[in-house]
């Protein structure tokens, strides 16, 4: 049976004291060495696979920290990234070892720039994730608003009735000093920002494919039967990217209806 956590003293004997760990996996410890030749027939495996992952693992890494930079990925991203609460790609690493430090998106800045999402080489379903990210932002911003005077004399219905909803705030929201200490003024402009971001992000996904959003929100989308493979720019395209992100969009309260909903 494979053990599911490591133990907190010797592997053997259970002794807490003067431990040391095997050099070879670097993370079962032992009190000395009588008790890690006694674990070696059992350890053997499970140590050289260990030993083998984090091989992978420091090749992934020098690539990343070796990598020149390109419309996908930043210079560095181990120095350049940190923080980025939207981009990702480039490594296997990045997305399975997400508790890293060098990782962590605590705190990040949830009005980043979208310019480099707008790129039309960019991956169709991740642009439109971001947009939906910049959505749920918004319409939860707007919830914070006493009435709809600060938002002008025409705000968007949408975010009108969204003013209304019982929907909570989300953790990321609650837990932002910038934005629940922030004055109405303030708000105005966060909110200003991420429409100009949004339009911008509709923009693009419409110039690198022009189905997206018709299938997105049409209400008799064949989830069932999704293409194979596909072309940029192609009805099938489209369909993959609704099939893959179609449900979040639903999840998300007011999201579909502020794209059908055409501002006043």
């Amino acid at each position: 049976m494979i053990k599911k956590a490591l133990p907190s003293g010797c592997a053997v004997c259970g002794h807490q004291d003067d431990l040391f760990i095997c050099s070879g996996c670097k993370a079962l410890p032992y009190c000395g060495r009588d008790c890690q030749i006694a674990d070696r027939p059992a350890h053997k495996a499970a140590c050289s696979a260990i030993k083998k992952a984090r091989n992978v693992m420091a090749t992934e890494e020098q690539k990343l920290r070796h990598h020149p930079g390109d419309v996908m990925m930043s210079k560095d991203p181990f120095t350049s990234c940190v923080g980025h609460l939207l981009g990702g790609g480039g490594s296997k690493r990045a997305t399975t070892y997400t508790s890293l430090p060098y990782l962590d998106v605590k705190d990040a800045d949830m009005f980043e720039s979208v310019e480099r999402f707008c790129h039309p080489f960019f991956d169709l379903s991740h642009r439109t994730c971001v947009c939906l990210l910049k959505i749920r932002l918004l319409l939860e911003l707007v919830r914070l608003e006493q009435s709809t005077d600060s938002l002008g004399p025409s705000p968007h219905p949408v975010i009108s009735a969204m003013l209304k909803s019982p929907t909570p705030i989300s953790s990321a929201v609650g837990a932002s000093q910038a934005i629940m200490s922030s004055d109405s003024n303030t708000r105005k402009a966060m909110i200003d920002t991420l429409m100009k971001q949004i339009d911008a992000l509709y923009e693009a996904v419409q110039k690198a494919n022009e189905h997206f959003w018709y299938n997105l929100t049409d209400p008799e989308v064949d989830l069932d039967n999704m293409p194979s493979s596909c072309t940029m720019g192609s009805v099938g395209e489209s369909q993959l990217a609704v099939g893959n992100n179609f449900f979040t969009w639903v999840k998300t309260s007011g999201a579909l209806a502020f794209i059908i909903t055409p501002s006043s």
